[in-house]
């Protein structure tokens, strides 16, 4: 029963745009990014329902691909999925920035695969010294 009541959590979560909020100014920077040109892409973790989510909450419109870790079968931080997207972009990773605000899988894998990174922390709560880290997207425009 618990195995049911976490797969139905999860499906609720990751499958509803209720459950979920822009950013502030996330999507202004997505929109100055594409006005400059610059190819945006979305590597997750999820299973599912990401592509779904940001349909329903007109992000879709930014991002070119939309990678799933886990319907790749291999998730972040593992440096494969990083070069699985940088095949698919066929840009190399020196043209590359992650930007994510998980430390392990956002910031360790793709400097795993030797992509530059942006730390996002809106509560201020890390002091990374070799990683360039903001706390408002207005920051990045």
């Amino acid at each position: 029963i618990l195995l049911e009541m976490g797969s139905e959590i999860y499906t609720e979560i990751t499958e509803n745009s209720k459950c979920w909020d822009i950013v502030k100014n996330a999507d202004n920077f997505l929109l100055s990014l594409q006005k400059q040109g610059k190819r945006i892409g979305v590597v997750e973790n999820w299973n599912k329902g990401l592509i779904k989510v940001l349909k329903d909450l007109n992000l879709m419109k930014y991002f070119e691909i939309v990678l799933s870790g886990g319907e790749l079968g291999m998730r972040k931080p593992n440096k494969d999925v990083f070069v699985h997207a940088l095949n698919i972009f066929k840009v190399p990773a020196s043209k590359t920035i992650f930007i994510g605000d998980r430390y392990i899988d956002d910031v360790l894998g793709p400097k795993s695969a030797h992509i530059k990174t942006l730390f996002y922390d809106p509560k201020k709560l890390t002091n990374f010294v070799d990683i360039p880290t903001f706390s408002s997207y207005s920051e990045l425009i």
